[in-house]
Parts: C-alpha cells; sequence; structure tokens
C-alpha cells in the first residue's frame, strides 16, 4: 500500500472526504489464498496446463470452480499496512468500499457474500461502519448462474468475471441505491479492465465525478512460491469434482 496510500491523500487536499469514496478490490488486493496453486504467479507460469485441465468446461464453469477453491481455502493478508490505512480512511469519514468480481449466490448452504464477509473480517478488514447491515441485491442488473450482483455489509459484488453486469455497471447501481453523491470515486484493483470499466460506467453515469483508478501490483511480491506443473496439476483436478 506504500505505491497507493499517498496517492489517495493528496487528494484530501482537493475534496472534502465526506464527498470522497474509495473501493479496494478484494482478491489480490487485499486478501490472497493460502495455496500457492491459486498464486498469480503460477497460475501465469501453468496457465497452458490450467487450460488443459480444464478443456472440456465452459468459462462459466471454470469460473465457479475457481470459486469453490477460493472458499475452500483460508486466506491469508497481501499487505498488513492496507488494515491501518482503511482503518485511517474510515477515520477521515471517508466512504470506503470493498468491490469484487466474486459470484454472488449459495455456497454450501450459505451466501457466496457472507463467505467472502467472513473471510474479510477474520483477517481485521472492516468498510464503512454505516453499511454494516445494509444488504441489497441489484436486480435490475442482468442475472448470472441465476443470481444478480449484490452488496453486502460494505462490500459490493458484481457476479462474476463472465456475467454481463462489470464492477462500473455495479459501482453505478450501487450510488443510486444508497442515493450516494461523491465528488470524487477511487478504485484500487490489479486488473486494468476493471479500472476502466468503472471509469467508463461514471463517464455515462455522471462525468462530474472524477475518477481515479489506481493499479495495484503488489500480490506477486508477496506470494511468489513457485511449486511444479504437477503439483499445479493435481490441485486443479481435485477441485474438478
Amino acid at each position: 500500500m506504500k505505491h497507493v496510500s499517498p496517492k489517495i491523500i493528496t487528494l484530501l487536499e482537493k475534496y472534502d472526504p465526506r464527498k470522497m469514496l474509495v473501493a479496494f478490490d478484494v482478491d489480490l488486493t487485499l486478501i490472497q489464498p493460502d495455496h500457492p496453486a491459486i498464486y498469480e504467479l503460477n497460475l501465469k507460469k501453468h496457465r497452458e496446463a490450467f487450460m488443459d485441465v480444464f478443456k472440456n468446461f465452459s468459462k462459466k464453469e471454470i469460473e465457479t470452480i475457481f470459486v469453490r477453491a477460493l472458499l475452500s481455502m483460508s486466506h491469508r493478508i497481501v499487505d498488513p499496512e492496507s488494515l491501518e490505512f482503511i482503518r485511517f480512511l474510515r477515520h477521515k469519514q471517508i466512504t470506503t468500499v470493498g468491490l469484487t468480481a466474486m459470484l454472488t449466490g449459495d455456497f454450501e448452504g450459505k451466501l457466496i457474500e457472507e463467505h467472502r464477509f467472513d473471510h474479510l473480517t477474520a483477517l481485521g478488514f472492516i468498510f464503512d461502519r454505516h453499511f454494516s447491515h445494509d444488504v441489497h441485491i441489484f436486480d435490475e442488473l442482468p442475472a448470472n448462474n441465476g443470481t444478480h450482483p449484490a452488496f453486502y455489509k460494505g462490500i459490493l459484488f458484481s457476479n462474476g468475471e463472465h456475467g454481463a453486469a462489470h464492477k462500473g455497471h455495479t459501482m453505478v447501481a450501487f450510488l443510486e441505491k444508497m442515493k450516494l453523491d461523491p465528488s470524487c470515486i477511487v478504485l484500487v484493483d490489479d486488473r486494468p479492465k476493471n479500472l476502466s470499466d468503472l471509469e467508463s460506467s461514471l463517464k455515462a453515469y455522471n462525468p462530474d465525478i472524477e475518477f481515479i483508478g489506481i493499479e495495484y501490483a503488489g500480490v506477486e511480491d508477496a506470494f511468489n512460491v513457485e511449486i511444479s506443473r504437477e503439483e499445479f496439476v493435481n490441485f486443479w483436478k481435485n477441485m474438478k469434482y
């Protein structure tokens, strides 16, 4: 977070903190599943092996399996400084939320949203307390796998990388639902596409909102344990069933 926090703190010279909203991507920005087969380093290194394991699966089926892997693992914090920085933002009365592409809906008798909330709170992540009891389904947005994007106790879920609604659509639905009118929105995310999606959605929704996209690139430095192709393939073969 040492490269992220100064960019956001500088905005306090320009904006009333109560008119700012800061959103943090969850996976690979705040937290990381504690297994090397899900580390970005190994997913890139063994991409061909991954695609071979799932060659007969659709993109949506692969995404569902990936979510099952994420939810079945314990998690670690990518950068411990992020905990203190989010507390600092809350203290400054800046609206602070999580924003994930994670699917929504049931997983083994419990909402995926609740699983994700539990993972984050167990590690100490608490977003804006004003939203600590808020649960909303954005059924005005397109469904994916029979469920819609959602907001769960401080965390926005866009409901899948391959769904019709992306993070930008979900953020706009959130602003409308909660009747928020920020002057500036910041997204910290490891994927440039998510930053551009949010930027384009906000321009269409209200071009007066300044958008600051910050690409986060710290996860591979923090989680750099490599594993063999065989170990990688065995892990993902087991996740198929």
